[in-house]
């Protein structure tokens, strides 16, 4: 009896705070229809006014209680392959199990490691710079030392003139090129411009697919995304065990129908091949189609593997106020280490890493920018860029390329991260940037420039996701770009611009704040058009959205709105003292707007949404729950809602 008398004063308890909250609730707010309870933002709670980015470990070091591997010479018929089994099955490079833009774990693959998993042990001491042309007498000295069994080449501290690029023999591995320290070991190009300090590996070039279509490759049928096996045609040679790479002659043209870049690419290990079925199965699944005339060729003698580069500067000032390339083009590497390598006065790319897999990037120092892009990642799989750092002048400084794969730029300093190019690419993430450019409109705050997707090139990219990250001007989504994913992060304006109409596009931003004050007449910019079909979608889920400018305009606005934007459990505040609606959507076409659970405020607004265009205005917003908080805006929407 005792326990059930407690109970029905519970209930009681509870049902008496219920009313009392309702009667707070309709005393203090203005409703609209079906108004449910506001799961995530009560009247008297506010969104965390400081977003912490997640807690990132460090990379873990690599064990040192292994033999050394012995450095690999270019493969011979004797020796071809000998690297086939030694498929990182260590732990020891970085190892991250990054969410997608769908929060799953997918990639990378459990065991996944980055960089090189080679400690030399047995190196061979190079000789003191001189004044002269240094680049014959190192790579002299580079197949000296790998004819000698050596596993690394060491450069001693001191300015090292050279007049063409320092280079290792193609299917070169297990090897390791050390300066003293960036600014200690300083590469100049006094006497001409040169292309790159150190090109390492097979080269091949995206625009013609050079390096693909000479190697000895057989026809295969199409092959799906998350395909671990390749099926030959009928007719085609078999397929030995050991590396190679699949490919298909897709390019990505831009907006001018100009420039096709082929983007589709990757490194492969075959690991068995059945002749009566044709198929060959393969050491981890594809990370995407490959669907015009696919092919897969072997490249056993000319993959390197376990490659680092390590401790140097190159300043790229040339005669006649030319500059340089850069410091490195890596190219056709698995397990490549770039650690501690400054680079200035380039023309650019300053490093550029080339169809390689399993790449881990640190301590890059980028300044003195005279052309195009820092580092670029380019048709690459599994890299992860860390704790390095571009100068303001850097304006694209880290840079995802060319269909690149399942790449991490973390812990950075930069004005600028360029997820991708409008390649689709496919699952990238940026976390923890520190911006370093100042924009007028924040003085004293560091700024950086988040973008996935590009208006020349018009392939998007296929996931982004954004989570941590503070102090971000802008965020650009652009054509084709689909399943980017804005998190936990504090930005100024977010601009989605499908402007020629080729979709699909879709954004989603959660937990985080976009305040803008200056500049622009909006907060978040729509612009999404097509003729036909609904290709736009924006998702917006518990964050606030702030104008905090006394003579702005919109806080919402869309141009040519073709799609679907969503609200829910959000703030929408608008701060000006113009007037103007606080979401303005216009189009000519029917698109949907759905509102749940979301307060407004404003200081001056007159309406919270104004629908331009809309065909059917009454079915876009039907069924819609808001609340708007103190006098402003007077109305919700600029026309009826029907039942």
């Amino acid at each position: 009896m005792h326990r059930n008398h407690d109970r029905y004063i519970v209930i009681g308890v509870l049902l008496v705070g219920l009313i009392a909250a309702a009667v707070t609730f309709f005393a203090t707010a203005k409703t609209g229809t079906n108004l449910g309870v506001l799961s995530k933002l009560s009247l008297n709670e506010e969104p965390p006014s400081t977003l912490a980015p997640p807690k990132v470990e460090p990379s873990s070091p690599a064990p040192s209680n292994s033999s050394p591997a012995k450095p690999t010479p270019p493969a011979t018929k004797k020796n071809q392959g000998s690297n086939s089994s030694s498929n990182s099955s260590s732990n020891s490079g970085t190892n991250n199990n990054n969410s997608n833009n769908n929060g799953n774990t997918t990639v990378p693959p459990p065991g996944t490691s980055y960089g090189s998993q080679h400690q030399y042990r047995n190196p061979f001491q190079g000789g003191a710079c001189t004044s002269g042309d240094n680049s014959g007498r190192i790579n002299g000295e580079i197949r000296t030392a790998l004819t000698q069994g050596k596993d690394a080449y060491l450069i001693p501290a001191g300015t090292c003139p050279i007049s063409g690029a320092i280079n290792f023999p193609d299917g070169t591995s297990n090897f390791a090129i050390v300066g003293a320290g960036s600014g200690r070991t300083v590469f100049t190009s006094p006497n001409n411009r040169i292309g790159n300090a150190f090109e390492l590996g097979f080269s091949h070039f995206s625009h013609n697919n050079w390096g693909l279509t000479d190697l000895q490759n057989r026809a295969i049928d199409n092959v799906t995304a998350g395909s671990s096996t390749v099926r030959l045609r009928a007719g085609q040679a078999a397929l030995e065990p050991g590396w190679h790479i699949v490919w298909d002659e897709y390019g990505v043209v831009n907006r001018y129908n100009q420039f096709p870049i082929y983007n589709r690419a990757e490194i492969v290990e075959v690991k068995s091949y059945n002749a009566n079925t044709r198929v060959a199965t393969l050491d981890i699944a594809v990370g995407r189609d490959f669907n015009v005339n696919a092919k897969i060729g072997p490249v056993t003698g000319r993959l390197s593997h376990n490659i680092t580069l390590k401790g140097i500067t190159f300043d790229g000032t040339a005669p006649g106020g030319q500059h340089s390339t850069g410091a490195l083009y890596a190219s056709m590497i698995r397990n490549l280490s770039i650690i501690d390598v400054a680079v200035k006065k380039f023309q650019g790319p300053a490093i550029a890493v080339m169809l390689s897999r399993n790449t881990d990037v640190s301590g890059v120092h980028l300044s003195e920018n005279a052309g195009s892009y820092g580092l670029g990642i380019n048709k690459s799989r599994f890299t992860d860029v860390h704790d390095s750092y571009a100068a303001p002048s850097v304006s694209t400084a880290f840079i995802g390329h060319t269909g690149d794969q399942d790449t991490i730029f973390r812990r950075l300093t930069t004005p600028r991260v360029d997820a991708d190019h409008g390649f689709d690419g496919k699952r990238k993430t940026i976390k923890e940037i520190t911006g370093n450019y100042t924009h007028p409109d924040y003085p004293g705050e560091g700024m950086a420039d988040l973008t996935c997707g590009n208006l020349a090139w018009r392939d998007g990219v296929d996931g982004c996701y954004i989570d941590g990250v503070n102090s971000i001007h802008e965020v650009f989504s652009g054509p084709n770009s689909r399943n980017v994913v804005v998190n936990n992060s504090k930005l100024h304006i977010l601009r989605i611009n499908d402007e020629d109409g080729i979709g699909p596009i879709s954004t989603t931003i959660k937990n985080s704040e976009i305040r803008r004050k200056g500049t622009y007449n909006w907060v978040i910019n729509l612009n999404w058009f097509h003729p036909d079909t609904l290709i736009g979608r924006l998702e917006i889920d518990n964050t606030k959205i702030i104008n905090d400018d006394p003579n702005g305009n919109f806080v919402i606005r869309g141009t040519n709105h073709i799609g679907e934007l969503i609200i829910k459990n959000s703030q929408v505040i608008n701060n000006s003292n113009r007037g103007y609606e606080m979401i303005y959507l216009d189009t000519n076409r029917d698109s949907r707007l759905s509102i749940t659970n979301t307060r407004f405020i404003s200081s001056s607004s007159d309406k919270a949404v104004y629908l331009s265009g809309f065909l059917n205005p009454c079915a876009t917003v039907a069924n819609n729950t808001y609340q708007i908080v103190g006098n402003s805006p007077t109305q919700f929407i600029n026309t009826n809602i029907c039942p």
